[in-house]
Formats: structure tokens, C-alpha cells, sequence
């Protein structure tokens, strides 16, 4: 997927310099996960089916799921259920861009362990390298509340520090062309038959 595909429109010279943060260790993290046990048994990676909301299929490992605590419990709930492996979910309220890019960050941050809440609430947020370049090829404006409804907590984090960073000391003209948002007044100029 090339960078301007989805992406948020800044101006080059106005970027966001992600490069300026601290390279540090990310919050704390609860590394039991949320299938540990006391066995040495290795769990068989399975693969499910997720469909968007324009019917997209996008196929997301198990290792994967557990970044998404939405996705882990839906997918526990149906496995239980249909006492199957292969489960197909239909998320309604995501696009098939937007969910192909959050299977791939999941895919990218499988296995890590997944930050407790509580404990990297008031921690400084610090994104990695793939994160920041991930990050600036996707439109936060969709990413983000995907990964809310997913309760995804590492990419929220990252994604809202992004566009934080990417917002920070503009203009409300300038913040309008970030977030695609018009101006009333010239709504009301075009209304009135003002503009050409």
C-alpha cells in the first residue's frame, strides 16, 4: 500500500517529526496473556475470517487476535459456541482498507505481550520506528475509532499520540483541512449563492 493511500494531507514542511521521541521500552505489560497456564503445551495457530463492512475478507491469525481484546472474546465466544477452529466475523462498522491495516498491525505484534492498563495510563507514550511509518501511511481518522471499538490499546495509544503530534500547533483553518472538515461560513456563503 503506497503512503498516499489513505493517509492524512500534510504538508511535508509541517510533518510531524516522530523522529524526536525517545526510543524506550513501551508501558508495562501483562505477560501471563490472556491464555496463560502453568503447561508447556503450545497452542496450534488457527486462522479466522473477518468481513468488513464492504464485504472484504481478511484473513487474521490466532497469535494476531490476542493484540484485540474485542476480536479475542467474540472469537472465544463463537469458538465455545460452534465448538469449531474456523470462525468468520463480520465487524459492520469497518472499512475492508481500515481492517486489512489493523490485521496487519496485529499480525506485526503478535506474540508481545499485551499492556496493562492501569499501570501505562500516565506513562509518556513513545512510538517505534515500524509503528511511526505504519502510522503515517493510514487515515487516523478511521484507524483510530476501529481500534477503539476493538479494543486494541497499544495502536489507540500510538494512533492518538500520532495525531497529536500531527495537530499540534496548527491553526483551526489548518485543522479543518487535517480532520476534512468545512467551514461554515463558507457553507453559508455557498447556500446563499455567494461563492462561484
Amino acid at each position: 500500500m503506497s503512503a498516499e493511500e489513505g493517509s492524512i494531507d500534510v504538508p511535508s514542511d509541517d510533518a510531524p517529526d516522530f523522529d524526536d521521541t525517545p526510543e524506550v521500552e513501551d508501558a508495562p505489560v501483562n505477560d501471563a496473556g490472556p491464555e496463560a497456564d502453568d503447561t508447556s503445551e503450545v497452542d496450534e495457530v488457527y486462522y479466522i475470517t473477518l468481513i468488513s463492512m464492504d464485504q472484504q475478507e481478511v484473513r487474521m491469525s490466532s497469535d494476531a487476535l490476542c493484540q484485540s481484546k474485542a476480536l479475542l472474546n467474540a472469537v472465544d465466544g463463537l469458538q465455545r459456541a460452534e465448538k469449531q477452529l474456523e470462525v468468520t466475523v463480520q465487524i459492520a462498522y469497518i472499512s475492508g482498507t481500515t481492517l486489512t491495516q489493523i490485521v496487519e498491525w496485529c499480525e506485526q505484534h503478535k506474540g508481545e505481550p499485551i499492556p496493562v492498563e492501569e499501570e501505562s495510563e500516565h506513562q509518556p507514550i513513545y512510538i517505534p520506528q515500524w509503528d511511526k511509518e505504519f502510522l503515517d501511511g493510514c487515515d487516523l481518522n478511521e484507524l483510530l475509532p476501529a481500534a477503539f471499538e476493538l479494543q486494541i490499546k497499544r495502536l489507540l495509544d500510538y494512533g492518538c499520540k500520532a495525531m497529536a503530534l500531527i495537530t499540534k500547533g496548527k491553526s483551526l483553518d489548518e485543522l479543518r483541512d487535517v480532520f476534512g472538515i468545512e467551514n461554515d461560513e463558507e457553507e453559508d456563503n455557498e447556500a446563499a449563492g455567494l461563492v462561484n
